[in-house]
């Protein structure tokens, strides 16, 4: 096997699907490989060897030289290099590690949402209860203005000193 080029990469394929991989730099801990499909589809995976003894493909990412909408060659090696180093460190179900993973992501993230809204709805509460003072004010100006108005309709010959 070889390593995995951009050039590997941009060859047209005829008839059917093929499978490129990547000299492992650490066996028996995973390895590197790309799936170019006649479609010109382009995906990366991760291929270990599972708690089983089964070999698993993990996918990485779509392949994208440009690295606007998927993953260079760079930066698949260097994901392929942390799910190697992962498999070194005794995590032989790196599907399932990667999935509790991002359970518990989600669940901290909804734990974040549920505590925000917690704060804005009691701040909104608090907000909406009125202090003495505050309850005075809105009573006075409402209470003023009505006097005004009373004290206008009742005396037409009013003077003014502007």
């Amino acid at each position: 096997m070889a390593r995995i080029t951009d050039r590997s990469l941009s060859t047209k394929v005829q008839e059917k699907n093929v499978w490129l991989y990547d000299d492992a730099a650490n066996k028996g801990h995973g390895e590197l490989c790309a799936r170019l499909t006649t479609g010109g589809s382009r995906r990366f995976y991760f291929r270990y060897t599972g708690p089983d003894g089964q070999r698993i493909r993990l996918p990485i990412g779509a392949y994208d030289p440009t690295a606007t909408s998927g993953l260079t060659l760079k930066e698949a090696r260097a994901r392929a290099g942390e799910l190697s180093l992962l498999h070194q460190s005794g995590v032989t179900d790196i599907k399932g590690h990667l999935e509790a993973e991002k359970r518990l992501r989600d669940s901290e993230r909804a734990a974040e949402e549920a505590r925000l809204e917690a704060e804005r709805l009691s701040a909104e509460r608090a907000a909406s209860r009125l202090t003495i003072q505050g309850l005075f004010d809105k009573w006075a100006a409402v209470q003023l203005r009505s006097e005004e108005h009373t004290s206008e309709l009742k005396s037409p010959n009013k003077i003014s000193y502007a």
